[in-house]
């Protein structure tokens, strides 16, 4: 049987797990005389050949893998027991599902001025979050709504899209994208972009002034 390292027994699935975290997994074989020996495999190549007698009847091996990465997804690992040649072995397989927080984010704008009054689309793209990155847009501190939101088939690059029109009072404020993959709520990325908004002179009014 394999169990966490919070003494809950495992399924076939472990996880999801966060990148980077360490991960403990303990294989513990009762019975069986001699006493078995239990080892780790990843596929046919030993990741752990050490067991632990803890009791007369008890046998453990204690795994573990520092610092998950992207790699290490879907990954299954095999707890073999055996004992002897006349016996058959035991063995029991999880597979490891991790989630991840974003690669990348960037707002695919060219970050010219732009006009007031004037409607622009900026897109701002994220890839290599699981589950998909969410993104959320701000004008300095205010968060505004995107108009569109798209998910690749593959799960792992999010398209957003905002109609923006800028305002002379949005002059040198910062429009930002950041994205955060639910799974991994700690992690995120965010892209900026400062404005450099333009506008036309109001002119004088001539009403203002006093004709003599």
């Amino acid at each position: 049987m394999v169990y966490t390292d919070l003494g809950v027994e495992a399924g076939s699935i472990i996880g999801p797990l966060i990148a980077g975290n360490t991960l403990h997994l303990i294989c513990r074989a009762t019975g069986g005389s001699p006493p078995p020996t239990v080892t780790w495999l990843d596929g046919t190549s030993h990741l752990d050949m050490i067991s632990e007698v803890e009791t007369q009847v008890l046998v453990a091996n204690i795994l573990v893998m520092p610092s998950l990465k992207r790699q290490d997804l879907f990954r299954s690992l095999t707890c073999h027991a055996t004992n002897s040649n006349l016996t058959a072995p035991l063995s029991t397989t999880v597979t490891i599902d991790i989630n991840f927080p974003p690669l990348w984010v960037q707002l695919r704008s060219s970050r010219e001025p732009v006009s007031a009054g004037r409607v622009y689309v900026v897109v701002c793209q994220a890839a290599g979050a699981r589950p998909p990155a969410i993104i959320t847009w701000h004008l300095s501190h205010t968060r505004i709504n995107a108009q569109s939101i798209n998910v690749s088939d593959q799960g792992n690059v999010t398209t957003s899209e905002l109609r923006l029109m800028p305002k002379v009072e949005d002059l040198g404020k910062t429009l930002s994208c950041q994205a955060q993959s639910p799974g991994v709520p700690s992690h995120s990325l965010k892209d900026e972009w400062r404005l450099n908004v333009y506008y036309a002179d109001k002119g004088v009014n001539i009403w203002n002034y006093a004709f003599f």
